[in-house]
């Protein structure tokens, strides 16, 4: 066992991005004790703005609470409910490497804050999109997006807690709030259950279309011993219809007789 490099056991198992901390020692008489602290995972990241399945993709990869980035061989299935960071273009990927841009240290801060406090129950981050450049889009499991800057992230916590105990108060889900204004803060709620549920089942009806009613002129004025016009409104001078001309010249003949 003296003939073993432990040294270099040790560089070779450390290079590894899947350890975390190696110990190699020798034990007396002929043993050497190697113990492993694997990196554990917090979330997976991505360059693609969208990814549907990160366990399917050559693009994702899973990072730990360091920065460090993996590809494992073998995915567990506690993998599959990981935060997915989507949009880190700012740097490549790759693993081994430690992430350095601001965007995805930003991030990672965030899921340790957010772990530490109320929220890790009340506020399951699902995704962080980083592709905006100046601010992370967070989605929590409700589909809460939640607009966070880049500095005094958990100040930003703490005023994203005091919405939330306050939505829950007043039985409401909040569905958009932006944490990058200081004063005044845009907030925006989802539409309750029931009304989804009813305009489902009874939608509203197809607006009416209202057609125009036409309007007649009004009549002119009659003048003053003037008797009003017949109610036909033919002209008794203007021609007539053969039979009718024919029946009135009878007529005539008659009375000269």
């Amino acid at each position: 066992i003296f003939q073993v490099n432990l040294a270099q056991v040790h560089r070779v198992l450390q290079r590894l991005p899947q350890v975390d901390e190696v110990e190699v020692l020798r034990k007396l008489p002929g043993e050497i004790d190697i113990r492993i602290v694997e990196r554990k995972p917090i979330a997976w990241i991505t360059s693609e703005k969208e990814i549907s399945d990160p366990f399917q993709s050559d693009v994702a990869f899973l990072i730990d609470a360091r920065g460090v980035l993996m590809k494992e061989r073998k995915l567990l299935p506690e993998y599959l409910g990981l935060p997915l960071i989507t949009g880190c273009t700012n740097e490549s990927l790759e693993p081994g490497k430690i992430v350095q841009s601001v965007e995805a240290k930003a991030a990672l801060e965030l899921l340790r804050l957010s772990a530490a406090s109320f929220m890790q129950t009340r506020f399951q981050i699902r995704e962080i999109d980083l592709s905006k450049g100046y601010c992370l889009v967070v989605t929590d499991k409700n589909h809460t997006r939640v607009t966070v800057g880049f500095d005094q992230l958990e100040k930003q916590i703490q005023r994203l807690e005091q919405f939330l105990v306050y939505a829950d108060d007043s039985r409401r889900e909040i569905e958009t709030v932006n944490l990058l204004v200081q004063r005044n803060i845009p907030v925006t709620f989802m539409k309750p259950a029931a009304d989804v549920i009813n305009d489902t089942i009874d939608p509203e009806e197809t607006p009416r279309i209202m057609k125009a009613i036409p309007v007649h002129p009004p009549a002119p004025p009659s003048g003053k011993g003037k008797s009003a016009p017949p109610a036909s409104g033919k002209n008794q001078n203007g021609p007539q219809p053969f039979s009718l001309q024919k029946q009135n010249l009878e007529k005539k003949g008659g009375n000269g007789q």
